[in-house]
């Protein structure tokens, strides 16, 4: 890891080095969630800080043949539409995945 001049820079560094390996699994797992089911993909940023970083290193990523299944959200959401999208479009799924990961 190249130092910079203070310990901030660095962690700024380090940070940047780690971004793909972070985001590898996810995009990951969106992919084959659309290529192996039917379902369509809601990306969308819980607050302001995921709204750069979730394009760049999320959505801009993924394969053109599955864009058309995945939808980004540019903005966050209040808890409101989180919790009445994810109710009516996952219900149970949510819970399944969440409970059984890979």
């Amino acid at each position: 890891m190249e130092l910079g001049p203070d310990g901030a820079f660095a962690v700024d560094l380090r940070n940047e080095e780690m971004k793909e390996h972070d985001y590898v699994p996810m995009r990951q797992a969106i992919i084959d969630l659309v290529e192996n089911t039917k379902m369509k993909v809601l990306l969308c940023p819980e607050d302001k800080s995921q709204m750069e970083i979730g394009k760049e290193m999320i959505y801009d990523r993924l394969p053109k043949s599955i864009l058309n299944r995945v939808v980004w959200r540019k903005d966050y959401w209040l808890t409101d539409e989180a919790l009445t999208i994810q109710v009516r479009d996952l219900g149970p799924a949510v819970l399944k995945i969440a409970q059984n990961p890979k």
